[in-house]
């Protein structure tokens, strides 16, 4: 996407949580005002979904060509390209960033599918590997045989007792 003619140029990415959160905080607020209401000290139940509205505003990851912003609800940190050796997947597919000190830092909201869309924000700091073409053959582990296998496959054996 990166340095291809004719491809849109992207200034910056902002990687939020869905907006369709919001429908789980109305929610929550239908759930929790009876209970709120019963006693005084239960009116400290609304602070759940307003914890999770902050968390929906705030939290997130802006990627841009000098930059990434990690925003949390209490915070953020500026990261520069500079400062960053490249991007690590979790075991979830949740991207983290390798600085270059060794240490990890997560990037909220940031997927490996956003992985094309980060790379063209970065304006050439983080490269994406072209996928293999369809054309190219498998990657094997042992040298090509002209020999035929020797034994049929499983669905050509005779079975015994048949």
């Amino acid at each position: 996407m990166c340095g291809v003619p004719g491809a849109p140029t992207v200034n910056a990415v902002k990687l939020r949580p869905s907006r369709a959160a919001l429908l789980v905080v109305v929610f929550l607020l239908f759930c929790v005002t009876p209970l709120a209401f019963v006693r005084a000290p239960l009116l400290i139940l609304y602070l759940i979904p307003l914890g999770m509205l902050l968390w929906i505003f705030r939290s997130g990851t802006d990627i841009d060509p000098d930059g990434v912003t990690v925003r949390a609800v209490a915070g953020r940190k500026r990261l520069a390209w500079s400062d960053i050796q490249g991007l690590s997947p979790d075991s979830r597919g949740e991207l983290r960033a390798v600085l270059r000190d060794g240490r990890l830092m997560r990037l909220p909201q940031a997927r490996l599918r956003h992985l094309e869309v980060i790379a063209a924000a970065s304006d050439g700091h983080i490269s994406v590997a072209a996928p293999p073409s369809p054309t190219d053959p498998p990657p094997t582990d042992r040298p090509p045989t002209d020999r035929p296998p020797t034994e049929p496959p499983l669905a050509d054996r005779e079975h015994p007792g048949q």
